[in-house]
């Protein structure tokens, strides 16, 4: 009873309709207080004027508590009504505002009459913005375009709902849930679709963030690894089928030896890797793959290419992700892509045909559900490895989530090694644990270096020397440097973990010490792991 007296009163003290005829008509100056982060008072009929200091004009208003401060003059001209705020440093962090809208400062009178606002500061505590609810568009005048800010913004309740499901080693049953993800906020829920309960209440997630929601991702809440399956409403889909769009690409043959220069080129261009693996095709799989081509004279030629060597399959995420890889690849004739797109994919890498171009993309949304499943399923093509004179290396999640994804495999083929096998894996627990189970009782923290794992996707690579005499286990070892990136910065500063690790436990990469451990580690991504 006390909790619900607490509750009444708190949203009577927010919410409470307060008229005050002396404050009709007024400009109400923004007050800059961080003891009540929803504002020192609630106004009514306000707008925003203008870009100076006493840019809300309200009508009927009343103070609820003492004003603490005012904010200093913005430094925003007129002309810059895409960000009319008042910038005021150092306030904690509080809860992003519900929705934001203003009137254009060069009308005389607003486009937007708004009633019950409020105060509150931005995310980052750089600004008080004015949130407002209960508010009607004025028909006589044109209203603005929203704000890059507005866009950005979400409502308290504003979720993303996904089907997910969640393995339970202990049970060897897949539990599945709803996961309800607020953009507002960084918050998730997760409720328990079989026992028809609340698994997990609203509750922040620092690691998670909207890129990471998508169908087919795996994220890490509070140690467990979730998959999310699907989307559980329309909203969530149209959002999803926008900004999160599926395609999958093949790096050929002839350019799989730069799979890291490429890498960095899809990195670039705002595209996130959600798969990756190496293959290779027989022709048989290869003439399903290009089921749709069949009578075109250029078939057996591309059919040639594929089946010749390793390729690389890598499904991305992104908004209008087809379209925009199909611009980054450019023409399918690489001698057209050199005159109109020289920049391309193609253009640079391509030989002298159409199929020895390169690259593949999807073409439409129903084809790249098909070829993911075509790479990415249980009778997904056969894996490259090698197991003879080769080691293990596995990218580690801080390095993939840092973008040095593309880098360290750069370095690494750059130097006297090369890839003969990679597969993005999301590692779960019991995985972790079972592949770093020789080190239990070696490292000082064991659950430091498990939990280096379990952060993210990881990339497993296998190894081998450009030249075949090389000890490609040892040369590997001495190339990567010590375990300890602190200490490699200083007596190595040139290994992969002085350049890309943090620290002993981030340490970018990790690769096979023992050399009768080299097979175990490959059978157990490549074999064990594979599906």
């Amino acid at each position: 009873m006390l909790k619900i007296t607490v509750f009444l009163i708190s949203i009577y003290v927010l919410y409470i309709q307060c008229p005050n005829p002396e404050a009709n008509d007024s400009t109400y100056e923004v007050p800059c207080n961080a003891k009540y982060p929803f504002g020192d008072e609630q106004q009514f009929n306000c707008d925003v004027l203008d870009n100076s200091t006493k840019n809300i004009h309200c009508t009927d208003g009343k103070d609820l508590n003492d004003i603490h401060g005012k904010c200093p003059p913005s430094t925003a001209t007129n002309e810059s009504v895409l960000d009319p705020y008042i910038f005021c440093p150092d306030f904690p962090v509080i809860p992003p505002p519900h929705e934001i809208i203003f009137s254009s400062s060069n009308q005389p009178s607003p486009e937007v009459q708004c009633k019950k606002c409020d105060l509150r500061l931005t995310p980052d505590n750089t600004a008080v913005i004015l949130e407002c609810f209960q508010c009607f568009d004025i028909p006589s005048i044109n209203r603005p375009a929203i704000t890059k800010m507005a866009k950005a913004t979400y409502d308290f309740n504003d979720k993303l709902s996904f089907l997910a499901e969640w393995f339970d080693y202990g049970l060897s049953y897949h539990k599945k849930f709803i996961l309800n993800y607020y953009p507002s906020d960084n918050t998730v829920d997760i409720f328990d679709r079989e026992l028809n309960k609340m698994y997990l209440k609203r509750t922040r997630i620092e690691e998670l963030a909207l890129d990471d929601m998508f169908v087919g991702n795996t994220v890490r809440i509070y140690g467990r690894q979730i998959k999310i399956t699907d989307c559980a409403d329309c909203r969530t889909q149209k959002y999803i089928g926008k900004a999160k769009q599926r395609t999958v690409v093949i790096l050929k043959p002839n350019v799989v030896d730069k799979l890291g220069e490429i890498i960095n080129r899809i990195q670039d261009n705002n595209f996130q890797i959600a798969k990756l693996r190496m293959c290779v095709l027989s022709r048989k799989e290869a003439l399903e793959f290009y089921e749709d081509r069949k009578g075109e004279t250029s078939l057996p030629f591309v059919l040639e290419q594929i089946v010749s060597g390793p390729l690389a399959a890598v499904e991305l995420v992104g908004e209008n992700a087809i379209e925009r890889w199909r611009q980054l690849m450019g023409p399918s004739d690489p001698i057209e892509a050199r005159k109109v797109a020289p920049n391309s994919l193609r253009a640079i890498y391509g030989k002298d045909s159409h199929a020895t171009s390169g690259f593949h993309g999807s073409a439409s949304p129903e084809s790249a559900i098909k070829e993911s499943s075509f790479f990415f399923s249980a009778n997904k093509p056969q894996s490259t490895i090698l197991l003879k004179n080769t080691t293990c290396c596995v990218i580690k999640p801080h390095a993939i989530h840092e973008g040095n994804l593309g880098n360290i495999i750069t370095s690494i083929t750059d130097s006297h090694f090369k890839v003969t096998a990679a597969q993005m894996f999301h590692l779960s627990n019991a995985n972790a644990d079972e592949f770093l189970e020789v080190y239990k009782g070696v490292v000082s923290d064991y659950n430091a270096l498990l939990l280096s794992f379990l952060d993210g996707p990881c990339v497993a690579l296998e190894i081998a020397g450009k030249n075949c005499d090389m000890n490609v286990h040892e040369e590997f070892r001495k190339f990567c440097g010590p375990s300890d990136a602190e200490i490699a910065r200083q007596i190595r500063p040139n290994t992969l973990r002085a350049k890309y690790g943090w620290d002993k436990f981030k340490n970018a990469v990790h690769c096979t010490d023992l050399p009768e451990d080299t097979r175990l580690e490959l059978d157990y991504f490549f074999k064990v792991l594979k599906d």
